[in-house]
């Protein structure tokens, strides 16, 4: 389900009770977790950068929806941000 982006800004990463997707971060926070946006960013060119980038990790990556765990457009930065996995995943 991670192939479209919510309106909170992050990918579906889950889906709802109903089977829609949604962003399993901003649920009960952001209504935007179960709307998909209007308009999916045209990532050409965009990179993005693990959300501990700078602290233990080094980690950089074209920003793809489909591809980067808990992915975030972050439209007024140079850089994306999603999660690589390096402090593990429980």
């Amino acid at each position: 389900m991670s192939s479209v982006m919510m309106e909170c800004g992050h990918n579906a990463m889950s889906v709802d009770s109903e089977g829609n997707p949604a962003c399993a971060i901003c649920v009960g926070i952001d209504p935007g977790a179960r709307i998909v946006a209007k308009v999916q960013p045209d990532l050409t060119g965009r990179r993005c950068r693990c959300e501990y980038y700078g602290y233990k990790c080094r980690s950089e990556a074209d920003s793809e929806v489909k591809k980067n765990q808990f992915f975030e457009y972050q439209p007024d930065q140079e850089f994306d941000r999603y999660y690589c996995g390096c402090y593990g995943w429980d």
